[in-house]
């Protein structure tokens, strides 16, 4: 039986929901077209900053509560309604969705509820475990991160001084634990250069579509 996580309460464990079904929208990319006089076509400069940017996607869920009754279904929407929380899809738990939870309707019919739920979620599901790279370095070496799309800069943290080079970008940072806005990964493998002595961590979040 397919589930879904409201933070960490359960639609059926704790609200006595049944997932009649759920569409998940996908969001629509950010695209900024310009109509030149005398040209063909149009100019598109949806990526002249950098990677393409998306608007927020829109979940839809309809659920069924067997022997609900209007004390069950005003216990629903205190609990979720216009709340920002994590959603978690039983059949893809490693991943979650953030957003603001909207209760559009309840219903009842003699002992059946009828619950309606939608969801203003950010663009990008994001892994709900945070990918952890440990490496001891021994003069240098060019640790491997493996991303999803999502850009993210990750946290980094020496316990030692060490030079940094990232595409063709050079740093120095004393030990500690910062970030660096110019490291920036990007989907597929990226690679980091370290040189000095030391143990280094870096961790991330990574997120598609």
């Amino acid at each position: 039986m397919n589930t879904v996580y409201f933070d960490s309460l359960n639609s059926y464990d704790d609200f006595n929901l049944l997932l009649e079904s759920k569409d998940i929208g996908v969001p629509t990319a950010k695209t900024e077209y310009v109509e030149v006089p005398g040209r063909d076509g149009k100019l598109d400069f949806s990526e002249f900053f950098g990677e393409i940017k998306y608007e927020d996607r829109k979940i839809k869920l309809d659920f069924n509560m067997i022997n609900s009754d209007l004390e069950k279904l005003s216990s629903i929407q205190n609990k979720l309604h216009s709340k920002k929380m994590k959603i978690v899809f039983s059949d893809d738990e490693k991943f979650y969705y953030y957003g603001r939870i909207s209760v559009k309707s309840c219903k009842l019919k003699h002992t059946l509820g009828i619950i309606e739920i939608e969801v203003d979620a950010e663009p990008y599901k994001l892994k709900n475990e945070i990918t952890t790279m440990t490496e001891t370095i021994n003069t240098e070496k060019i640790v491997v991160c493996n991303n999803l799309k999502k850009l993210v800069v990750p946290e980094i943290k020496t316990n030692s001084e060490f030079k940094i080079e990232f595409n063709k970008n050079k740093f120095t940072h004393s030990s500690g634990t910062f970030v660096i806005p110019e490291i920036l990964l990007k989907e597929g493998k990226n690679e980091i250069k370290f040189i000095g002595n030391g143990k280094v961590t870096i961790t991330y979040r990574e997120g598609c579509l």
